[in-house]
């Protein structure tokens, strides 16, 4: 059986959530209390502890303060958290919003010739004019005028 891209990461995410856990029960704080105590939202407690956040030292930092502990001091866990902040290779990817694939997906297809309906249908839209006003991108409306406007600009003196 092979390990899914990124699974290793994910076990040692998890890893670090549980031990998070462990040290705020030893505290017999809630996620409420130290949500409350550090002016997060709850499920952001939540989501640390079960590892679907990415963390860094800062945010542990600051969460493990509430429980009495400096990461500095603690070089087990000091060493979870440089494991679990390592990059990974989706990282390269942390830009990209659905908006932005979405508006690149329709382009490219555009610039492949498919109609705007096909594009539609891709992108899982109903209405299609909502493909061409939203998605896709332009080209220019009249190239003499880009053209006219990009002299203009690199010319300082007709300004």
């Amino acid at each position: 059986m092979t390990e899914r891209a990124g699974a290793p990461r994910a076990k040692t995410c998890r890893d670090l959530g549980l031990t998070l856990r462990a040290l705020r029960r030893q505290t017999g704080q809630t996620r409420k209390q130290v949500a409350e105590t550090l002016n997060w939202p709850q499920t952001r407690i939540e989501l640390i502890e079960t590892g679907r956040i990415k963390i860094d030292h800062q945010l542990v930092s600051d969460l493990i303060k509430t429980y009495g502990i400096q990461l500095e001091d603690s070089a087990s866990l000091l060493t979870q958290v440089d494991d679990a902040t390592q990059p990974a290779a989706a990282d390269k990817l942390a830009w990209i919003r659905s908006h932005a694939l979405r508006k690149t997906t329709a382009t490219a297809l555009d610039q492949q010739g498919h109609t705007a309906r096909q594009i539609a249908d891709q992108l899982g839209q109903a209405k299609v004019p909502i493909t061409p006003d939203i998605y896709m991108g332009r080209a220019a409306a009249n190239p003499a005028a880009a053209e006219a406007l990009q002299r203009a600009f690199e010319d300082p003196h007709l300004l």
